[in-house]
């Protein structure tokens, strides 16, 4: 993309589109970080982690700075255990593995209760082309980096 473009606008299209993927970059992460918070927090009320991480802090606004901490922990101690490439790896099958599972639950529950309420409906063709792109792109990282991808 920054090649392109630098290629398409020269130098201030280099500085323009780097900016732009380091903003992209840094907002996905934090959605992640803050999302990965709350599901440890959430996982920890229904009793599947230790209870001091269901506990949220205390004020105006209450968060769950313990599984916020725990989440970090976790982060930084894979950081340590490998180089960021296996880090990716791990993150994107787990991650493409459920997302496939999710929209293969769409389609089952198509299948299984077609009258059931819906607060949208989509083209059947959407969630077929995405798994699909999905079982590829966990196949294609399975296959590139084995060892990763299985741990």
């Amino acid at each position: 993309a920054i090649a392109f473009g630098q290629e398409a606008m020269g130098v201030a299209g280099h500085a323009v589109l780097s900016l732009f993927i380091a903003l992209s970059t840094f907002a996905a992460a934090n959605g992640t970080g803050f999302s990965g918070g709350r599901l440890v927090h959430a996982a920890a009320l229904e009793g599947h982690f230790p209870a001091f991480l269901a506990k949220l802090t205390e004020g105006k606004e209450p968060a769950p700075m313990a599984a916020m901490c725990f989440q970090g922990a976790l982060a930084v101690a894979m950081l340590m255990i490998g180089d960021l490439n296996s880090l990716l790896a791990y993150f994107s099958v787990c991650a493409w593995v459920f997302y496939l599972l999710s929209v293969a639950c769409l389609l089952r529950l198509r299948r299984t209760h077609p009258t059931m309420r819906r607060p949208f409906r989509v083209w059947l063709v959407l969630p077929i082309v995405f798994c699909v792109i999905a079982a590829v792109l966990v196949l294609v990282i399975t296959v590139t980096q084995t060892v990763d991808a299985l741990i």
